[in-house]
């Protein structure tokens, strides 16, 4: 009677193992996953970044070729002006 019973919690027990067992595996292929989809979204991220950045950036330099391009012509009619003088 005692080995049937040591038997039986024997067979319980492994049975309580494997389904521990189970469950971290999916818990880790569910973490994996996550990690994974996270890193993605972040290179996205970074991407998007670097794109408003560099339209940030050629927008003032758009600007700042308006600016050159309206100093010179001032430059050009201030000119003018002292030669009429």
């Amino acid at each position: 009677m005692i080995a049937n019973l040591q038997k039986e919690f024997k067979s319980n027990t492994d049975m309580v193992d494997a389904r521990i067992i189970k469950f971290f595996e999916a818990y880790d292929m569910s973490l994996q996953a996550d990690i994974e989809y996270k890193t993605e979204q972040l290179q996205f991220l970074k991407q998007q970044n670097k794109k408003m950045l560099n339209k940030q950036a050629s927008s003032f330099t758009e600007c700042s070729e308006f600016e050159n391009l309206l100093l010179d012509a001032v430059d050009v009619c201030r000119k003018d002006v002292v030669k009429r003088q």
